[in-house]
C-alpha cells in the first residue's frame, strides 16, 4: 500500500498523525495540570460539578432529513445557474 501512495498523500497522513499525537500531549498535560491543581485545593468539589454532560442529539424523522436534504438540494442547483 505505501507504494501506491503520492508524496502529497504520504506528507498528508505524517501531518495528520503529528496532530494528533500533539493533542493526545496537551490532553495528558491538561490532565496532569488538573491533576495538581486539585491536590492543592482544601474542599474537592463535588464529581457531578466537574464532569461535562453530553447532549443528546433529537433523532430527525424521515420526513425532516427529507425536508433538508431537499433545501440543500435546492440551493446547489440555485448556485449552478448562477454561476453557468
Amino acid at each position: 500500500m505505501f507504494w501506491q501512495l503520492t508524496l502529497r498523500e504520504i506528507s498528508v497522513i505524517l501531518a495528520g498523525e503529528q496532530e494528533r499525537q500533539m493533542r493526545e500531549r496537551n490532553e495528558r498535560m491538561s490532565l496532569a495540570w488538573h491533576i495538581a491543581k486539585l491536590d492543592r485545593v482544601r474542599k474537592m468539589p463535588a464529581l457531578k460539578d466537574m464532569l461535562t454532560v453530553k447532549k443528546t442529539r433529537v433523532k430527525q424523522t424521515p420526513e425532516e432529513i427529507e425536508a433538508v436534504t431537499r433545501s440543500w438540494l435546492s440551493s446547489r442547483a440555485t448556485r449552478k445557474r448562477k454561476t453557468a
